[in-house]
């Protein structure tokens, strides 16, 4: 059964991570029911210093490839990983199974000119999101929806937006598509 992630890259605790130019891929475990095991590998996990922390933990992006099974970018939704900002500029993160970026918490989600694709583009269950024009989310999903308290509810939406369990506020802004 499916019980873990795998993480490419994990920033937690008020870190800064900048990525410009890279490339995140997942390597198929072949011979093996590995992915049977775990729920894939999620190329960033973003967790923030909690709630009330006065600083967050920083995600940038560009000119990059992320490219996995599991989430390409990942939050939490406890409150003790809330606070991270997350911008994804000119590049491109692709996921093939889940939402390709899934953003469960409190902080804030930029899209500026990235190219995001996956069963679902982007899910936010709490949180800001600000995508600006020249910016691209696809679905290639066929649209389901189940209730879910910690993960993924929705497949087949470009951009999902459902509120977590935690009721915290969501805010969506798109301009320009």
């Amino acid at each position: 059964s499916t019980n873990s992630y795998n993480y490419a890259l994990f920033i937690s605790g008020g870190s800064t991570l900048k990525l410009d130019g890279s490339s995140i891929s997942e390597v198929d475990q072949t011979g093996e029911s590995w992915f049977d095991r775990t729920w894939g590998v999620t190329g960033v996990a973003v967790i923030g210093p909690g709630q009330n922390a006065g600083y967050v933990t920083t995600l940038a992006v560009t000119d990059t490839t992320i490219e996995t099974r599991g989430f390409a970018i990942a939050g939490n939704g406890n409150e003790t990983s809330y606070g991270t900002s997350i911008t994804l500029g000119q590049g491109t993160v692709i996921n093939t199974v889940y939402a390709a970026v899934y953003h469960p918490h409190e902080g804030e989600l930029i899209v500026d000119g990235a190219s995001i694709t996956g069963r679902t583009g982007i899910e936010i269950r709490a949180g800001s999101l600000e995508i600006r024009e020249g910016s691209s989310v696809t679905s290639t999903g066929h649209f389901t929806s189940t209730p879910n308290g910690s993960g993924v509810t929705t497949i087949g939406a470009a951009v999902a937006v459902v509120q977590h369990t935690t009721k915290q506020p969501i805010d969506v802004t798109i301009t320009g598509g």
